[in-house]
């Protein structure tokens, strides 16, 4: 199982796959320094599946980012089985991430 976790920057992504896993897998922020500065992949034998913890929208722009995801995601082993937005509250922005990352997701995997 491959899970892309993607979202805006400081909404608990690697906190939230800490949380999944049971154990500290991602580095997690707790000040002004955004924690997750590059795409970041492992994969974890205790739920048998790889998380793919990403740089938060906002962080860098979004077409940099985008860019990036797609470059992960070079062959179809890589492709995600599960793609988890994680948000704080769903706000405009959010919306618009999203639309534009169905764009890319569906360009790639097509």
């Amino acid at each position: 199982l491959v899970c892309y976790v993607i979202g805006n920057t400081d909404t608990g992504k690697s906190s939230m796959i800490n949380e999944i896993c049971g154990q500290q897998i991602f580095k997690v922020s707790h000040d002004d320094n955004h924690g997750t500065l590059a795409i970041q992949r492992v994969h974890v034998p205790r739920v048998n599946a790889t998380f793919v913890d990403t740089v938060g929208f906002g962080h860098v722009d979004d077409t940099t980012l985008l860019k990036e995801i797609k470059k992960d995601l070079k062959d179809e082993s890589s492709y995600p089985d599960v793609i988890l937005l994680v948000v704080t509250r769903v706000t405009l922005r959010d919306q618009a991430a999203l639309k534009r990352i169905t764009n890319i997701l569906n360009d790639i995997l097509q």
